[in-house]
């Protein structure tokens, strides 16, 4: 009777062990919060976020469209937009 008992207690472990894999396999549930997580972090890698633009850069550009009219005319927000768009084409 011990064969039997032996066999039985194979059997059964190796039962256990294929139930463990199974078990391993199946995905996880997720709850909300970590679901908030992951939504709240998947938005910024998929869009395209504007590359950060250096403001030494656009100072220079703008005032150089500024030093272009004479300094005359113009206003300083309109080269400082300007020298963005001219900076961001640059960069691709």
């Amino acid at each position: 009777m011990t064969k039997k008992t032996t066999v039985a207690n194979e059997v059964a472990s190796a039962l256990g062990a294929v139930a463990a894999r199974v078990e391993n396999l199946k995905p996880k549930r997720t709850t909300a919060k970590h679901t908030k997580a992951k939504s709240a972090a998947q938005p910024i890698a998929a869009q395209a976020v504007p590359a950060i633009l250096d403001k030494e850069e656009v100072a220079l550009e703008a005032y150089l469209y500024s030093e272009a009219r004479g300094f005359r005319g113009g206003s300083q927000e309109e080269d400082w937009f300007r020298a963005e768009v001219e900076v961001r084409s640059r960069r691709g």
